[in-house]
């Protein structure tokens, strides 16, 4: 592959042919990805970039280009500029990963020393050496380092004024201030320690900034985010500081104002020392867990951190000799160190307007071209002037109350040893036996040559169900939490934990419209238990390098934590796990932030155009439920914190809890602690919670009773719903949808609500070879199992299913030689949920091939599904974007891609390739905790029936075995018939000139 992969790199790089048609293709993908790119975001980022880099040619680079020149170039002009700047002298080539040096330099020696110096091309002046790696540019820099004086080239002289950037598109205000200093190459212990001072100067106002939440008690803060960032670029051979203020249009100049002066508190009064040995003592651990690491990071990460190193001229060290430069380079930092690093970074922000200030690069605010008035929520002209940003930016009333940060004691523990045995002997934790799944279709496993699974006998004692293949662990607490755990060595000495509750934004009431979407937001918001404080608990998670995530999607609530087992870490983490669940304060400043996120997003709906479209057509799909899409500002208004808070907790049963763990865990720490921290967890019924029962969960909120006072425009399976947006550029995008399966292929128009059997297993000697036996012990259990090692060896009793009947004539109960084999597979779990993940893969692989590749009619298009879990039935998604004037063959093209699986059947060689790419994909994610924590998920869980531990023991194997006919029966679960698609045409620009034809699609 070696040879393979550099003989093509020559030929890409110094030996193209550039043939015409090939340019031509090309043009109309960058043109296609043009229009696609440039949403409302991505001029904004060319704003910033243009502003930034104002004084030399870096600001009018833009990433895609000018589409007048990129309409423009001929063959001769993209090949001259080629021959100009790819050839090998200006090269520098990298090969990272499992290889042999003396090997790789063979090869790279044959491949490549026969390259042209440069493509001959007459009248064309070519260099005759290297180019230097950081871009020809002249900077004019903020400040240069008092430690490195002699680095800096150009000084700024002169503060640019503010720019303002309207736009109709924009919802919220934007200020950025940008400082650009020369980068510090890391190749001296000195020079280390200084990187190191700068970070820690970056994370100490980031967490200032972040503490900012807790003045603000009563009612949410002005700002919507504050972002404090100080990063080396090689690209653009500077080092940017930037500090970015986003706040509601009304309450920007509030939200500027408590950002400058909590800048100017650092900037003043200097670090804390206890704010300094934190911090170190942070960075430090941090820099021990990716040394630990070091042989697990994935190629594509020490390439990026190898040319970024080197276009920096930075010592290119890995992360174990890292760690060990970084901590004796850190010994010993002082408060003077910190504090006189600080008042050089923080300046340009601090003393801004003052006239020995560092000087900022550029300010630009981004700003709407109307805003949300406070009184009544009317639309109003928002207006801004250069003059009032400066003014926001010198205002210094209050400077006089400027205290030092008052010291944050950061708790050691979240639990004390009294209250853990408190719990303890109130609630008696301990493992309670297991039900073992029952295995409903016996003659499958006698027919395969496996043991019947039968439930276990009510007088079992056994606490735990042990996969040998895969290593999985199940088992369950006397709460009713559901448990499992499988061991691995991705990340030495960290772990991943997830916590699954069954519910989510589906269990939503007609009169509580987005109260779980809400409610678990101001659970993140607010982020306190009993007397610790929000700083308290953010500090605790740092110190013990512990991230959370929480979110509600439609089914589930689910909350991820990325931990290290360092140092007692696993039981600091369920700590704050069993808060979380037990002691949430959810308190009306917290709901009042969580609120006000969800207002943005209703409000950006309209405004972009991707979901703009999106949200309309959700809403002629669904009928107008509210539970799919975001709550609408009605629903928010009439929202309470008790409403929220209650849909929460209701959902918070231990009866509807799963806990996976991931990781580079002690076994028997594991159950312990689990016992002692989820164990004692209050056990809560479906029953007590107060909730009627899970058919309501599935039942269809009306659109009276959801949908509230908005009225949008709902159309009819098969009506072509059109959308346009007034917009300064122009722009297009087309989503077509239907109804489909879930994940695990019940519903779709064309199959019966079938579940299968969760149960249904090969044997194990037919998916492992014998060298994952017993001599392999435990570390085979590791990597066994999804990982498929040894998974080609099979045994005679699964030959025959690789033959046999159509999946339609087996379901028909057509006979032939094949057909009971066919069957055996058919009936397990996996069975759709491979077919259509392979179906997808091929889906898009034509679309790409004709609607891109073929008809230059996009760069992008994707379709995708929606993959509930619980919910019988889902939807599929086909998006693509183009030009206004080709974005409707666009949509045609890709419908009549999609239907046209129903004549053309997918072949054994787009089988093959899709199974290719499925299987590489997941040979490398089984590197990944997170991974094996989704694989994890739902092994337990009662209402996800069709989820097993074949699941994860087989999936390897039903790739490898599936047939063409399993993926035309998968493609009839979708509707993709006349009258059975949903679709919306959007558009932008200044007028609606496209011609429409409202049926053109279906």
């Amino acid at each position: 592959m070696t040879k393979l992969a550099l003989d093509a790199l020559n030929e890409i790089a110094f030996a193209p042919a550039f043939l015409a048609q090939r340019v031509e293709k090309e043009r109309k993908a960058v043109l296609s990805e043009l229009q696609m790119m440039n949403t409302i975001e991505y001029r904004v980022d060319c704003q910033l970039l243009e502003r930034l880099h104002l004084e030399n040619a870096l600001g009018h680079r833009f990433p895609i280009g000018k589409q007048e020149q990129i309409e423009t170039w001929a063959r001769d002009t993209v090949r001259a500029y080629h021959a100009r700047n790819y050839f090998p002298s200006n090269a520098t080539l990298y090969v990272v990963g499992d290889v042999d040096p003396t090997e790789v330099e063979r090869k790279i020696f044959d491949a490549l020393s026969g390259a042209s110096a440069q493509l001959e091309m007459p009248g064309v002046a070519y260099p005759l050496k290297a180019r230097p790696s950081a871009p020809p540019v002249q900077h004019e820099w903020s400040w240069v380092s008092h430690l490195f004086p002699g680095e800096g080239q150009v000084a700024r002289v002169e503060s640019p004024a503010p720019f303002v950037f309207q736009h109709a598109m924009l919802e919220t205000f934007q200020l950025t201030l940008f400082a650009k200093a020369p980068p510090v190459s890391v190749c001296t212990y000195r020079r280390l320690r200084y990187t190191i001072i700068t970070r820690l100067v970056m994370s100490m106002i980031q967490f200032r900034i972040s503490a900012l939440y807790k003045a603000y008690t009563s009612s949410p803060p002005p700002f919507i985010a504050i972002e404090f960032d100080h990063s080396d670029s090689g690209r653009e051979g500077c080092t940017v500081t930037t500090l970015n203020v986003i706040a509601d249009a009304s309450r920007w100049r509030d939200a500027v104002r408590v950002t400058v002066k909590e800048v100017r508190r650092l900037w003043r009064n200097g670090a804390t020392k206890a704010e300094l040995q934190r911090f170190v003592g942070m960075m430090q651990a941090d820099s021990e867990q990716l040394a630990l690491q070091m042989d697990l990071v994935p190629s594509n990460d020490n390439l990026d951190f190898i040319m970024e190193s080197d276009a920096l001229g930075h010592c290119v060290m890995d992360q174990a000799q890292g760690h060990e430069a970084m901590m004796r380079a850190s010994e010993g930092i002082t408060l003077q160190e910190v504090n006189a690093v600080a008042r050089e970074m923080l300046s340009f922000v601090a003393q801004y307007g003052e006239e020995d200030a560092a000087l900022p690069a550029a300010v630009v605010a981004c700003v709407p071209v109307t805003m949300a008035c406070a009184e009544d929520g009317a639309e109003v002209p928002f207006a801004i002037t250069t003059a009032d940003i400066v003014a926001a930016l010198t205002e210094r009333e209050g400077d006089a109350d400027e205290e030092q940060l008052v010291e944050v004691e950061v708790p050691d523990v979240l639990m004390t040893t009294p209250q853990l045995l408190a719990l303890q002997q109130a609630r008696k934790p301990m493992w309670v036996p297991m039900q073992l799944l029952a295995n409903a279709n016996n003659d499958v496993a006698a027919l395969i040559g496996a043991a019947p699974s039968c439930k276990a006998d009510p007088s079992s004692t056994a606490v735990e169900t042990r996969d040998p293949a895969t290593g999985v662990v199940q088992r369950r607490l006397q709460n009713g939490v559901a448990v499992n755990w499988k061991h691995t060595r991705n990340e030495p000495q960290s772990a991943m934990l997830r916590v699954v509750v069954n519910g989510g934004r589906a269990s939503e009431d007609a009169s509580a419209v987005g109260a779980v979407a809400v409610g678990t937001r101001t659970m993140s918001e607010t982020g306190t238990f009993y007397e610790f404080t929000r700083e308290q608990v953010e500090l605790y998670c740092v110190s013990n390098l512990i991230n959370c995530f929480v979110e509600a999607d439609e089914e589930f609530i689910c909350m991820d934590f990325h931990f290290s087992l360092r140092a007692g870490g696993l039981e600091r983490l369920l700590q704050l796990v069993h808060l979380i669940l037990t002691a949430s304060n959810m308190d009306r400043s917290g709901f009042e932030r969580a609120r006000q996120h969800y207002l943005s997003l209703h409000r950006s709906n309209e405004k972009g155009l991707e979901k703009a479209a999106s949200h309309r057509l959700m809403r002629a799909m669904t009928g107008g439920d509210q539970r799919f899409m975001d709550p609408t500002a009605e629903h928010l208004q009439s929202l309470t914190l008790e409403q929220s808070r209650l849909a929460i907790m209701q959902q918070l049963r231990t009866d509807q809890m799963e806990v996976s763990v991931v990781g580079d865990f002690e076994e028997q720490e594991l159950t312990e602690a689990l016992v002692q921290y989820i164990g004692t967890l209050p056990t809560l019924t479906l029953a007590e919670s107060g909730v009627l029962g899970d058919d309501r969960m599935w039942q269809q909120l009306t659109t009276d009773g959801a949908a509230g006072p908005e009225s949008l425009e709902v159309g009819r399976a098969g009506e072509q719903i059109e959308l346009h947006l007034d917009d300064s550029d122009q722009r297009a995008c087309a989503y077509l949808a239907g109804a489909g399966p879930n994940r695990w292929g019940v519903g779709g128009p064309a199959a019966p609500h079938k579940r299968r059997d969760p149960n249904w297993a090969v044997p194990a000697s037919a998916l492992f070879s014998s060298s994952l036996g017993a001599g392999r012990g435990a570390e085979a259990a590791d990597t066994a199992g999804a990982s498929g090692d040894g998974g080609s060896t099979r045994s005679d009793a699964l030959a025959s299913v690789d033959t046999g009947d159509s999946r339609a004539d087996t379901a028909a109960g057509g006979g032939g030689a094949g057909a009971g084999s066919t069957t055996l597979r058919s009936a397990h779990p996996l069975y759709l949920s491979v077919s259509l993940a392979l179906l997808v893969e091929v889906i898009n692989s034509r679309l790409f091939t004709t609607v891109r590749d073929m008809l230059g009619l996009t760069y992008d298009v994707s379709f995708q599904l929606s993959n509930f879990d619980r919910l019988e039935g889902g939807w599929y998604l086909l998006s693509v974007t183009s030009t206004p004037g080709k974005v409707h063959q666009a949509a045609a093209a890709s419908l009549r891609v999609l239907r046209g699986f129903r004549m053309q059947k997918v072949s054994q060689q787009e089988l093959d390739r899709a199974r290719r790419t499925l299987l590489m994909r997941h040979e490398s994610d089984l590197k990944d905790n997170l991974y094996w924590v989704g694989l994890l998920t739902h092994l337990q869980n009662d209402t996800v029936d069709s989820k097993s531990i074949a699941c994860v023991r087989d999936l390897q194997w039903m790739f490898e075995h599936a047939t063409v006919d399993d993926l035309a029966y998968a493609y009839k679960h979708f509707a993709v018939a006349e009258g059975e698609v949903f679709s919306i045409v959007a558009t932008s620009g200044e007028k609606e000139d496209v011609a429409r034809n409202p049926n053109e699609l279906i």
